[in-house]
């Protein structure tokens, strides 16, 4: 299912469930990623019903570049999840699924973050906002190339 041309094309998940408030827009999601993309990753992306529309358009504009996955099945989410490079979440359900497995997050909250994640927890790079669709696409990509470098040179680490 995850099958790349070559076996070593990184993948970003992002989560589009909205979770109990407003998730990103479909304009900030087209570009979180267009910017994945740009990267060389492919973006797996998680998603509900309710964000079919979304997931419509994305699928039309990336193609193959992008993998789609609903989001009903926690113990399939939590496999795709495992082999992702980072997550980019506004959301807290795949947010701890991706910190259990050790996979780097950029979580977009827009309450306080310490009532969801431990202020000391390095794997989590926190965008702050007043409402997700405020979000700045810049502070989240910056958060990504974070969590991507850390990724790295983690597993070059182990690789050692």
């Amino acid at each position: 299912y995850l099958d790349t041309e070559d076996g070593r094309t990184p993948l970003v998940g992002i989560d589009l469930a909205r979770g109990e408030g407003k998730g990103l827009g479909k304009s900030q999601l087209d570009d979180i990623v267009g910017r994945v993309v740009e990267r060389g990753a492919r973006a797996l992306l998680f998603f509900s019903l309710a964000e079919k529309k979304t997931v419509n358009y994305l699928k039309d504009t990336y193609g193959n570049r992008i993998i789609l996955i609903e989001q009903d099945d926690l113990l399939a989410s939590a496999a795709l999840l495992e082999s992702c490079q980072a997550l980019i979440a506004c959301n807290t359900d795949l947010l701890h699924l991706a910190v259990s497995l050790q996979v780097p997050v950029v979580g977009i909250f827009a309450e306080k973050s310490e009532r969801w994640i431990a202020v000391d927890n390095n794997s989590v790079r926190i965008v702050q906002v007043q409402n997700p669709r405020s979000a700045n696409i810049a502070q989240i990509v910056e958060g990504l190339d974070l969590a991507l470098r850390d990724r790295h040179q983690q597993t070059g680490a182990e690789g050692r």
